[in-house]
């Protein structure tokens, strides 16, 4: 039962920051950006029942339910998640991983992290948002029949993604320097010019029509998804030119059109 800060102590007493979706968040970090849900009885709950249709089952226990919603906030309590189901060609879909100094229970639709160490927890959410990890996401993932595609742990543990010791510093200044620049939609990261490519190059598969974008073309990153991806390389001790990351790019770009192309929603 989510609501939002109350203005005296005691309606902040009965809230936990909390974080309900992934999507359409553009910053790694989310401190002070979070949601709230409720954790104890609150001063206005009888008027959202009242709005909400709520209707009390038989033998409801009020004490146990608050009970049980404390303890599965604290089980999923945490500073850092990721994105479990990901659509990659959503233009609301900005990043995949999120940090907070402030730890806070997270839904269901994302994936909970443990990791007590804010740096440790900064330099995985870096290789989580990298070409690190979206050019093995591209080449692991695992498809419904749809435009979804999951991440699970094992995942995480097949692509060897989490940093080595002697890294973490240099991840986590990476973090800081880019906790809260705002990213464009992943598509759009990935070539700015995505959508126009989409569909000409389609029009041209579909109607043998010359188009103005072709696979072959070089894309268009956006600047701070260039300038991300070389700071990480950098931290990472990989030598990497920006000629090497705009042929990544292209490879990422081309896999997502035919893909999403040929994808059944």
């Amino acid at each position: 039962m989510t609501s939002t800060v109350g203005n005296n102590k005691i309606e902040k007493a009965a809230l936990t920051p909390s974080l309900r979706t992934g999507i359409g968040i553009r910053t790694f970090d989310i401190t002070g950006k979070l949601d709230y849900i409720s954790h104890t009885p609150y001063r206005e709950l009888e008027r959202v029942k009242r709005a909400s249709g709520f209707k009390k089952p038989k033998k409801f226990n009020w004490k146990r339910f608050w009970s049980k919603v404390q303890r599965e906030l604290h089980k999923v309590n945490t500073k850092i998640v990721t994105l479990h189901r990901i659509n990659p060609y959503s233009p609301n879909t900005n990043l995949i991983a999120f940090f907070s100094e402030t730890p806070f229970s997270a839904s269901n639709v994302l994936n909970i992290v443990v990791e007590d160490d804010e740096e440790t927890a900064k330099a995985f959410c870096v290789l989580i948002n990298s070409i690190v990890f979206l050019s093995q996401f591209f080449l692991l993932k695992e498809e419904t029949t749809g435009r979804y595609i999951n991440i699970r742990f094992y995942d995480f543990y097949q692509m060897n993604i989490f940093p080595e010791r002697q890294r973490i510093k240099e991840l986590a200044s990476v973090f800081d320097e880019f906790a809260n620049k705002k990213f464009p939609s992943l598509r759009e990261q990935l070539d700015e010019n995505f959508d126009t490519r989409y569909s000409t190059f389609w029009l041209q598969v579909k109607k043998k029509q010359k188009t103005l974008f072709g696979l072959e073309d070089t894309v268009c990153p956006s600047n701070v998804r260039l300038e991300f991806d070389m700071a990480v390389c950098k931290a990472l001790g990989v030598p990497i030119t920006k000629a090497d990351l705009y042929d990544t790019y292209k490879v990422l770009v081309e896999e997502m059109i035919i893909t999403r192309g040929l994808a059944r929603d």
